[in-house]
């Protein structure tokens, strides 16, 4: 077992070293863990705690392990349909200088998931231009039946959080359904650079895995782009590909 705290830079950088020392190399890395609906805190860092752990912590964790992807190996970054609802992306919020912006739960969350499909496709991006033979592909699990709206909503408000998992669980799939996607993006050779997989239904919320288009924003090549030196900036690494 190997631990690492997305929402401390320190404790990937360790973990990070452990794995290569480890192991050979890695095939396929899956970018899965991350919280949901958190309070507008930071990590320890001084990262907003959402954007921290769901998109930096990973964007650095696959720094540190890119000279360990073995040389035909994948990126899985698993994003969530919440990323259609995002209206922006404000890079300068990430400062642990700037005026703070008052995050409401949901919105951070919706901007953490398409910072996920915009690493996503800049990375396949600068795989193509460098005639790279790795992938990255981008996955989301519809709406499935786990404990991530309890584990962000019970910091501060844990009897919500809990209420709230329990009145929606009805309308959700399994957890074994939702990873049905992050699965076939992890292991499915025909998948190209920059694909997306999610249920097949109307919405996307739930189905077989199926190709999926991702929302017009995180076609932006020129935010991608901006994120990407943004990101090396928030988590102090150079991450060139």
């Amino acid at each position: 077992m190997l631990e690492a705290d997305l929402a401390d830079l320190g404790s990937l950088e360790r973990a990070a070293r452990e794995l290569r020392e480890r192991t050979p190399s890695v095939d396929v890395l899956v970018n899965n863990a991350g919280i949901m609906l958190a309070p507008d805190v930071r990590t320890v860092d001084g990262l907003p705690l959402q954007m921290g752990t769901n998109h930096l912590g990973h964007f650095a964790w696959t720094a540190h392990l890119w000279t360990h992807l073995a040389p035909a190996g994948r990126v899985v970054t698993v994003s969530s349909v919440a990323a259609a609802s995002a209206r922006r992306l404000d890079l300068d919020a990430w400062a642990a200088s700037s005026t703070r912006r008052r995050d409401r739960r949901w919105r951070a969350y919706a901007e953490s998931k398409l910072a996920n499909l915009l690493f996503t496709r800049e990375l396949a991006r600068r795989l193509s231009a460098g005639a790279s033979a790795r992938t990255a592909v981008a996955a989301h699990p519809g709406l499935a039946a786990t404990e991530i709206t309890q584990t962000g909503m019970a910091m501060g408000h844990p009897v919500l959080g809990w209420l709230l998992t329990r009145a929606i669980r009805p309308g959700l799939q399994s957890a074994h359904a939702g990873a049905q996607p992050i699965l076939r993006a992890a292991l499915d050779p025909t998948l190209s650079s920059g694909d997306c997989v999610g249920p097949s239904w109307p919405g996307h919320t739930r189905g077989r895995p199926v190709l999926v288009r991702m929302p017009s924003r995180a076609h932006d090549e020129e935010l991608a782009a901006r994120l990407w030196s943004a990101s090396e900036q928030a988590v102090g690494l150079a991450f060139p590909v």
